[in-house]
């Protein structure tokens, strides 16, 4: 396996997310679409103090992964993880882990709360848990990050 290593997405939108979304949807995952479309509408650019779209990508500059950082709207003063993909050949490769890692270091610069949404697929919770996120019963999540975790 290749290596790979992670870029503000910003300079590379829209454009290196087309072949992810291609393999997202062929899996039945919307998100990266959505991300596609919200920042071309510019109606979610990640740009708000805090907020952060990474990609990463193999030696060859090709997309393997993405993963987003946002205020959250439903618990005041948090972030929220989202739009998080990695392409199914590079899962287990760590993608996915260095993508929060990184984003949850940018969270701990404006906040001591992360939430997620983990409904997407069956591993996303184990996924979350393993980095520390706590089940939730707050509508809208499944999941808590607080830094005192850490």
């Amino acid at each position: 396996m290749q290596s790979f290593a992670i870029h503000g997405a910003g300079p590379l939108m829209p454009d290196a997310l087309v072949g992810l979304a291609r393999s997202a949807q062929a899996e039945g995952v919307a998100n990266v679409s959505a991300t596609i479309r919200g920042w071309t509408e510019g109606t979610q650019r990640f740009e708000l103090p805090g907020e952060s779209l990474l990609i990463a990508r193999d030696e060859s500059g090709q997309a393997v992964g993405v993963g987003g950082l946002t205020l959250c709207p439903h618990v005041d003063g948090a972030f929220r993880m989202r739009r998080f993909y990695v392409e199914p050949a590079w899962r287990r490769h760590g993608v996915a882990r260095t993508l929060a890692r990184r984003l949850l270091a940018l969270a701990a610069q404006h906040t001591d709360t992360v939430t997620c949404n983990a409904a997407a697929s069956a591993a996303a919770p184990l996924f979350w848990e393993s980095m520390g996120f706590e089940r939730s019963e707050v509508v809208g999540i499944t999941h808590l990050w607080r830094s005192s975790h850490n």
